[in-house]
């Protein structure tokens, strides 16, 4: 296993050499919270990978920070880069100050009856704890389109209904063996197999991701503890 994830960190940052200087004006520097909803505590990291592999190819400078291996912080100049954080809620749904601090919150879970009842519990926590706007969720290993917008469709109106919450959809990505095949090769599916299921749909997420509306309303007071202290940090 550890040599799998050494592998694909060595092909994202090939990935990243061959893709050159992307124009760090092009989108407005960005930081998003990817959280797996699973009650194991499993990492995001499969999907920010593939996400900042498919963003890479699009030309666009990116930022991978993981909390599985304790607290992060940002580097003092970011460039204009995108910032994927893998992030690490608390038992209470709290999140971590650079965390809090991020523009976005996705929640990724995979289709199953059991993964969106966990989604929902781990949504209901994230808005009890600091009410993280806006809020979008992606569901992984549909097996077609259709099961995918059936249990985004019932996320959201479960969350609409009952925790007043108005979701963002951020898409799906299908299953497909081609992600197993990718990671023994250590590379990213979307470089190894462009023209697979996953593929396509990790780079189509990853172009919607880049328009994205970012909040313009006053942020939470726990987003702006996180930004205070990320400024005091610098």
């Amino acid at each position: 296993m550890e040599k799998t994830v050494l592998d694909q960190a060595d092909g994202l940052r090939r990935l990243m050499a061959a893709s050159g200087h992307a124009a760090a004006a092009s989108v407005p520097a960005r930081r998003v919270a990817v959280i797996n909803s699973a009650p194991d505590g499993a990492p995001a990291c499969a999907v920010t990978q593939e996400l900042m592999a498919a963003l890479i190819l699009k030309g666009q400078q990116v930022l991978l920070l993981n909390e599985r291996g304790g607290p992060q912080s940002l580097p003092p100049q970011r460039d204009g880069r995108l910032v994927l954080l893998d992030a690490v809620p608390g038992p209470d749904g709290a999140l971590s100050p650079l965390a809090a601090s991020a523009d976005t919150v996705l929640v990724v879970f995979q289709a199953t009856a059991a993964a969106i009842t966990q989604a929902y519990l781990c949504i209901k926590k994230l808005h009890a704890a600091q009410a993280p706007t806006p809020l979008w969720v992606l569901v992984e290993e549909a097996e077609d389109i259709d099961q995918a917008n059936r249990m985004l469709t019932n996320l959201c109106a479960a969350s609409a209904r009952y925790l007043g919450i108005h979701l963002r959809r951020a898409g799906f990505v299908r299953a497909d063996p081609l992600l197993a095949q990718a990671r023994q090769l250590g590379l990213p599916v979307v470089q190894a197999f462009s023209a697979g299921p996953a593929a396509q749909d990790f780079c189509q997420i990853a172009a919607e991701l880049l328009q994205w509306p970012q909040p313009c309303t006053a942020a939470p007071a726990s987003v702006r503890a996180g930004q205070a202290a990320l400024s005091g940090a610098h």
